[in-house]
């Protein structure tokens, strides 16, 4: 065929008898090579010449070669009385020919007038490799015994640039690989072992691998790549081991037989093998590589089948009872994409892929048979064939090309200005919808990627966190996503900005009278926002310009916002002429902001021209808000009863689900809607957990407490929905909030607990960790893979171990100490650790970066050893209490530890890592801090009694 598909010619070779060809091959300059097997005698010149050959007996192979424009050059036959027959061939650059088939008996494979005779050892048929040289005259012939009558066969051969050879087939019972003077058994593990074989270019043993299980399992095709890397395409049953070596690769099929690729090094050493298939059968016939080491297969596969064989899933369904398939896998095993060609009929085997072969150009050209009507577009187009024979077991040869096709192209765009002093998000933008595109594909130089986000097939953001000063390049990598026809090759314009790292800053917020920071969360883009109490007139522009707010009454809540470079962007503040508090803050990934606290009477939670009116039922009242991203009003609502009810902290989830946690008294209603869903505290205070969906519409509430006073102090989520929180509790409390019961009791006044519940807040689990004195649960958080991590003030001795082991912390005799805890997922003990002084010392908030890092702020006073190893690591307070800020490695040795000295008194009340590692802390101070906690100076002084401080630092803790 010419390259468009159209005829070019067809040349038969003509006999009375039998004749197959089995194999064909083209050489770099058009020649033609065929392999097969006749009978009697055959002419094979395809013009109008003669050239006859005659088989010794019941058939022979033959191997023939046509120039490229179908003339006759030469053939050549070899095998004696038996049957005899040549399965497959190829070519190496020399024109030298290479087949590969079996033999029975004595044959000669010597196809001049020499003599080269091999003769079997089983009583079936041995296999052979068969080497011409290029002008057709013998070179070198060797066959494979086995040592018993067992069976052999060699499906597909190969050659490499230096004329070494590769085969691959199945062979049972012990078999000698070896083919010269030497001896190289291998022994099957079960019924059938693929085998994978290399001799030398001089046909002496290289080496051999089995690979194979308790089934049976075949290697159908060879190919090696331009680094002598070989794969092999084959099927297997059960659980198989393709680590040829002293490892381990196990593969388990999904079904009765399932596709395996294989890849060893050079050497014969394992690289990676992969699997893919259904619960139904499915063969891989031939393998083929493209010039970037890209990965081809095809054969043929029955019902659903998986051709992802990596975590992900990519399904495709037969049509009829079996289809075709085309699968690309890129360099590295991980798949690319995979197609299938529909049809129908009545037999499972009517439509098989059964070569593969890529041009230079990466088209990609496959045959095999059909019966029936096959759409032979794997696209969104059709294009169907129709077999010419109707009936059962005839079938039409096909021959398919696929094309590389157009690949999608991509567009780089961040908001960020050209220099950027931190993390910043880049958003891509490709030409059509993709597949397969993930973190992985994103190269930079100078910086790392997270927070990668799939906004739609098209559309794809992720954060970029530059590594030192300079320029920071992001680039999309060729050949790792596609789009829906497979294309890849993807290709970008890169996108640079300018780190300037020397970012850190503390800023300062207030007015004459008593102003607090709470709570602190940061977005995407590094913006800051800080949640708390005001009274009086307070300026919220920590720049040159001036943002008053002023109180309603007596405190009011403020909500700030910062830019990435601590300057001012809006504060907002809500309140009435009673006490209002916020105690909370979190960012979901659009940037819309969620707070939580307690207010008094009625107040507008609408901070802009409009009105959004709340009204307490009690004394106080729960208050969740959100506002948008550009603090504009979203929604209100309110949680409570008759008695005082406090939310003291909120968290969302990744699809803008919104928890709190906090106090309630008495009976409190937790459904802000017009429906009702009570809660009756069993004691003076119980712990409340509640759930709002996305729109602020109720979902669950829970409450967890006994008869004494309990309360909620923190709360997180993880990415699977499930809830921790922690708090104080005392007495015996029933920490099952289903019908269940799973009682806690303190060891002494207060306990800390940690609470999980599942994500339809069901119970999960419960630990307490207390001693004879009062202990306080105070923050906590979740890592990316479940551990749990909380911080808070313990005073006696303590097992921080909530199982059956023992791992005892003791405070300085009759003062509280800081303790940071971890618990794995499953609620077991991870670590625990303290930080002891002589007075009373907190820690008020806990977070974790991305690699487990544990970063921690509160308060201390006097002199305090922040290594909880067995090094020492003093911090001493100015005056009061100072506030520090300590980092622990994810194991819980220390890291470093850093304190912000004021002689009047300073308290760090939040904390939040983003994930470059940029650590943002907030909380009050009085008088005149330093918040540089290097050699240098960064002294801020309150206005008034107390002033809300806003610190970024660097990963490292220097401002």
């Amino acid at each position: 065929m010419n390259a468009d598909g159209t005829f070019a010619w067809a040349k038969s070779f003509e006999n009375s008898s039998w004749d197959h060809g089995k194999s064909i091959v083209i050489d770099n300059s058009g020649n033609i090579y065929t392999t097969g097997y006749f009978q009697g005698t055959a002419d094979f010149d395809l013009g109008a010449g003669t050239f006859n050959l005659t088989s010794a007996g019941n058939a022979n192979t033959f191997i023939s070669k046509l120039n490229a424009d179908g003339t006759f050059a030469w053939a050549k036959n070899f095998g004696n009385t038996y049957s005899d027959s040549s399965s497959t061939i190829a070519v190496d650059s020399s024109g030298n020919v290479y087949t590969t088939g079996f033999f029975s008996g004595t044959a000669d494979f010597d196809p001049g007038s020499g003599t080269f005779n091999l003769t079997s050892s089983a009583e079936w048929a041995d296999n052979f490799i068969s080497k011409l040289n290029a002008d057709g005259t013998f070179a070198w012939a060797k066959s494979f015994s086995i040592n018993s009558n067992n069976y052999e066969a060699v499906h597909s051969i190969a050659v490499d640039d230096s004329g070494n050879v590769y085969t691959t087939g199945d062979f049972q019972g012990t078999t000698d690989f070896d083919p010269g003077p030497g001896t190289f058994n291998l022994t099957p593990v079960g019924d059938n072992d693929a085998f994978i074989s290399k001799l030398n270019a001089d046909g002496t043993f290289a080496w051999a691998k089995n690979l194979g299980g308790s089934g049976g399992d075949y290697g159908y095709s060879i190919a090696v790549d331009n680094s002598d890397n070989v794969y092999t395409a084959g099927s297997f049953g059960g659980t198989v081991d393709f680590d040829p070596g002293p490892g381990a690769a196990n593969l388990t099929s999904a079904g009765k037989d399932d596709i395996f690729i294989s890849k060893l090094n050079a050497d014969g050493t394992f690289a990676w093998s992969k699997s893919f298939g259904g619960s139904s059968w499915d063969f891989g016939s031939s393998v083929d590589i493209d010039s970037s080491g890209n990965i081809y297969t095809t054969g043929y596969f029955s019902g659903t089948a998986d051709f992802d064989p990596g975590p992900g899933t990519f399904n495709l369904t037969s049509a009829g009872n079996a289809n075709p398939f085309i699968s690309k896998l890129n360099p590295d095993g991980t798949f690319a994409w995979a197609k299938n060609l529909e049809g129908s009929g009545n037999n499972p085997s009517e439509n098989f892929g059964f070569s593969i072969d890529i041009d230079n150009s990466d088209n990609v050209y496959t045959t095999g048979y059909f019966q029936g009507t096959v759409d032979f577009d794997p696209g969104t187009g059709t294009a169907n064939l129709t077999s010419t024979s109707g009936y059962a077991g005839y079938y039409d040869v096909f021959i398919s090309k696929l094309t590389p096709g157009v690949a999608p192209t991509v567009t780089l765009n961040s908001t960020a200005t050209a220099t950027v002093n931190g993390l910043f998000t880049v958003t891509a933008t490709f030409s059509e919808d993709v597949i397969g595109f993930d973190i992985s594909d994103i190269t930079i130089d100078n910086g790392t990627a997270g927070n990668f986000t799939i906004v739609d097939a098209k559309t794809y953001t992720f954060d970029i966190t530059p590594t030192t000063d300079g320029q920071v390049t992001v680039d999309i990598a060729a050949a790792q996503a596609t789009d829906n026809a497979g294309n890849d090759n993807i290709a970008a314009t890169p996108l640079t900005r300018t780190a300037a790292l020397n970012s850190s800053w503390t800023k300062s917020l207030g007015g004459s009278s008593g102003d607090f920071g709470k709570s602190i969360a940061v977005d995407n883009s590094g913006n800051v926002y800080t949640i708390g109490s005001f009274y009086g007139t307070a300026d919220f522009d920590p720049g040159a310009g001036t943002t008053n707010l002023t109180a309603s009454g007596q405190d009011d809540i403020f909500i700030s916002k910062l830019n990435a470079d601590g300057t001012f962007a809006w504060a907002q503040n809500l309140g009435n002429i009673w006490g209002d508090s916020g105690y909370s803050v979190a960012i979901d990934n659009s940037g819309n902001i969620y707070t939580t606290g307690s207010f008094w009477g009625k107040v507008d939670f609408d901070p802009g021209v409009g009105t959004f009116n709340l009204t307490a039922t009690g004394q106080k009242d729960t208050f969740i808000s959100k506002l948008n991203a550009d603090g504009t009003f979203a929604w209100a609502k309110s949680l409570g009863g008759s008695g005082s009810d406090i939310g003291k902290s909120i968290a969302v989830d990744d699809s803008g689900n919104v928890y709190t946690t906090g106090t309630f008294q008495g009976t409190a209603d937790f459904n802000p809607g017009t429906g009702t869903f009570n809660l009756t505290a069993a004691g003076s205070d119980d712990t409340f957990i509640s759930k709002l969906n996305a729109d602020g519409t109720f979902a669950w509430a829970k409450n967890l407490g006994g008869s004494g006073s309990d309360s909620g102090n923190s709360i997180a989520v993880d990415n699977s929905g499930n809830v921790y929180t922690t708090g104080t509790f005392q007495g015996t409390a029933d920490f099952n909030p289903g019908v269940g019961t799973t009682n806690l009791t303190s060891a002494g006044g207060n306990d800390t607990f940690i609470s999980k519940l599942n994500a339809d807040g069901t119970f999960g689990w419960a630990k307490n960790l207390g001693s004879s004195g009062d202990d306080s649960g105070r923050d906590i958080a979740v890592d990316i893979t479940g551990n749990v991590y909380t911080t808070g003030g313990f005073r006696g001795t303590v097992d921080f171990d909530p199982g059956v082991g023992t791992d005892n912390l003791t405070s300085a005799a009759g003062s509280d100490d800081i303790f940071i805890s971890k618990l794995n997922a499953d609620g077991t003990f991870g670590w625990a650790k303290s930080f002891s002084g002589s007075l009373g010392d907190y820690g008020n908030s806990i977070d974790v970066d991305i690699t487990g890092n544990v970063y921690t702020t509160g308060q201390f006073q006097s002199k305090v050893d922040f290594d909880p190893g067995v090094g020492t690591f003093n911090l001493t307070s100015a005056g009061g209490f100072d506030h520090f800020i300590s980092k622990l490695n994810a194991d819980g040795t220390f890291a470093w530890a850093e304190s912000f000295e004021g002689v009047s008194g300073n308290i760090g009340n939040s904390i939040a890592v983003d994930s470059g590692g940029t650590i943002y802390t907030t909380g009050q101070f009085k008088g005149t801090v330093d918040f540089d906690p290097g050699v240098g100076t960064d002294n801020l002084t309150a206005a008034g009694d107390w002033d809300v401080f806003i610190s970024k630092l660097d990963p490292t803790g220097i401002l």
